[in-house]
């Protein structure tokens, strides 16, 4: 059952393989599984294989010019950490990745992908294409910081999470803390807390210990 739950994840990097290549490749690798808060990987750790998220969800964090540590993305299920390495064979994780909650991976190892790279040059495209969609993502968020409010930041990445989290319908559970809303945001942690503090006032969230519970996403559609 394991086996046909993995192989029906969709996983653009992937893309390129035939079914029979695909389903041959993903019994091969090395499942890895990790419970909650659980570290999969850490920053300065070799850069040797990439991970693919067959089930759960993960924090990345990066270290900043003043050492502290800021957590910038969220990774799902189909999604990929480590495709870096892959192409430019750093010597060093940059980020360090953590589980939100029990998660599964499959792991990639570089010699694994080189042969696979010489079987399916287009395997580099879709890498490059991963990577170019990162990029992009990225320039979008540093726009959104040099010229969006940090008041409305904080309200479109609760937006985000809670099509992340939820399915649309509230209400809708955020597992996050306000230390890790303010590094995906971009903004500090006090303005996170007066930006939640009227949402609650508003009666369009509700804090409970680590988590935002979302209740009128509307209405934050709205302000955002």
């Amino acid at each position: 059952t394991g086996q046909r739950n993995t192989r029906s994840v969709d996983f653009p990097v992937l893309a390129v393989l035939d079914p029979g290549a695909r389903g041959q490749l993903l019994a091969e690798l090395r499942r890895r599984k990790f419970g909650r808060n659980e570290v999969l990987v850490h920053a300065g750790d070799p850069a040797d294989s990439m991970h693919l998220i067959a089930k759960g969800r993960v924090l990345v964090t990066l270290m900043n010019a003043n050492g502290e540590r800021v957590d910038v993305a969220i990774l799902g299920s189909g999604k990929c950490f480590g495709e870096l390495s892959m192409l430019s064979h750093p010597e060093q994780r940059t980020a360090t990745i953590t589980a939100i909650e029990p998660t599964e991976t499959l792991v990639l190892r570089r010699d694994q992908l080189d042969r696979l790279r010489r079987r399916y040059p287009a395997i580099d495209r879709l890498i490059a294409e991963l990577l170019a969609e990162r990029v992009l993502r990225l320039g979008n968020e540093l726009l959104d910081v040099l010229f969006v409010p940090a008041h409305r930041r904080v309200i479109r990445r609760i937006i985000d999470l809670c099509a992340e989290f939820g399915d649309g319908t509230t209400p809708t559970e955020i597992p996050l803390n306000q230390k890790t809303l303010s590094g995906l945001a971009g903004t500090t942690r006090p303005t996170v807390n007066q930006v939640l503090q009227e949402l609650m006032a508003r009666n369009q969230i509700k804090l409970a210990r680590g988590r935002i519970i979302v209740w009128d996403l509307d209405g934050l559609r709205r302000r955002a």
